[in-house]
């Protein structure tokens, strides 16, 4: 497989994967350190009633689940002989990347709407 098309596979891997970590903090539950700017700690635990911050860890989570998952693909598709992508595949794989993304968005939006009384 030519090198861009194994950088494209890879960077599609990457923000797939990077959005589904990020929004899978908030699915499962995930403990995440959370930055408490009053204290000027971090703490594994949830204080309720006091303000944190746990964007700053789910965000390195989603960059090193997405990094893993971008590089082992890359490396994957490197493997082998398997010849140029298509247009049609570069088509799909650009159509399921951007309704991943979106996806997600819609859900993180649906999410913090809901938790700060919007909806």
């Amino acid at each position: 497989m030519k090198r861009g098309d194994r950088a494209f596979l890879g960077v599609a891997a990457f923000l797939a994967a990077g959005a589904l970590a990020y929004c899978s903090v908030m699915w499962f539950g995930i403990a995440v350190p959370r930055y408490y700017p009053s204290a000027g700690m971090w703490k594994w635990t949830m204080d309720p009633g006091v303000p944190s911050q746990g964007w700053f860890a789910a965000q390195a989570f989603a960059l090193a689940v997405g990094a893993l998952a971008g590089g082992v693909v890359a490396w994957a598709s490197g493997r082998g002989d398997g010849g140029a992508l298509g247009a049609g595949r570069v088509r799909a794989v650009s159509v399921a990347t951007v309704l991943v993304l979106a996806g997600c968005l819609g859900y993180l939006m649906w999410h913090e709407f809901v938790k700060w009384g919007v909806f």
